[in-house]
């Protein structure tokens, strides 16, 4: 979350074990893993070719970062498994190749998931809402029309 202080993410990057931070070249540096800002990225000098990395239903898919409200936040890590009981077949909602939801929550807030990976993990789409757009009445209503 690049609006979070900076003293809270540079806790979440130390105690998460971070190797790699993925992040955008306006944020300010956060000591530790290798950065990686994605605005600057180069994807042509990456291939297609998969990584060959074990990943199995329980291996983990991110660590959300509890809130820290009562102390010290907490890194709890989410399972492929649970994104997946999520999103399909869950018994609460139907998602389908025809739906095309609105990501407009912040990533580091656990409703991110269902917006992302319902529509992807079912056939649909992700529609992205710059938060300007989110907080504005007009805008919000424009891109949803859209």
């Amino acid at each position: 979350d690049g609006n979070a202080p900076a003293e809270r993410q540079a806790f979440m990057v130390g105690d998460s074990g971070a190797a790699l931070l993925l992040t955008h070249s306006d944020q300010p540096e956060v000591a530790g893993p290798r950065r990686v800002e994605l605005d600057r990225l180069d994807l042509s000098t990456y291939t297609a070719a998969p990584l060959g990395l074990a990943v199995d239903a329980g291996s983990a898919a991110y660590i959300m970062y509890t809130s820290g409200s009562t102390g010290t936040p907490k890194g709890v890590q989410v399972p492929h498994r649970a994104i997946v009981r999520l999103v399909i077949n869950n018994g609460f909602a139907d998602f389908n190749h025809q739906d095309r939801v609105a990501f407009a929550s912040n990533p580091a807030f656990d409703a991110s998931t269902l917006e992302v990976w319902a529509p992807l993990l079912n056939g649909g789409a992700v529609v992205v809402i710059d938060q300007d757009q989110v907080l504005s009445r007009q805008g919000l209503r424009e891109v949803l029309l859209d």
